[in-house]
């Protein structure tokens, strides 16, 4: 089984992902620059909290438990972390990452 074969289930998750890690937060800043260290740590404390566990409940509701879709949403925001924030914010991924499997258990154990 290819890698692609594995990744291709979760395409439009990973596209919304890199669209809320990346480009939201920029076009934020850009229009309130005076707030730009409130905003980028809304966004990470916040904002891609909530939205780890819900994409990770949606995508269980649908599709039924996975353990790859918590990888992919941590491994999504190390390269716009390094980009945009600093080395620190790396370890929020983990976060992330713990966050989307437990929403995923949540899901999966009240679905049955």
């Amino acid at each position: 089984m290819k890698l692609y074969d594995k990744v291709e289930p979760y395409i439009w998750l990973l596209i919304i992902c890199s669209f809320l890690y990346f480009i939201l937060p920029i076009s934020v800043v850009s229009f309130l620059p005076k707030y730009s260290n409130i905003i980028t740590i809304i966004f990470v404390l916040v904002i891609n909290v909530i939205f780890s566990f819900i994409i990770g409940m949606i995508n269980t509701k649908k599709k039924g438990f996975s353990y790859v879709l918590p990888i992919y949403i941590g491994l999504v925001f190390i390269p716009f972390s390094l980009l945009m924030y600093n080395k620190s914010t790396v370890l929020y991924s983990a976060l992330y990452i713990v966050v989307c499997f437990v929403a995923s258990l949540i899901t999966y154990k009240y679905k049955k």
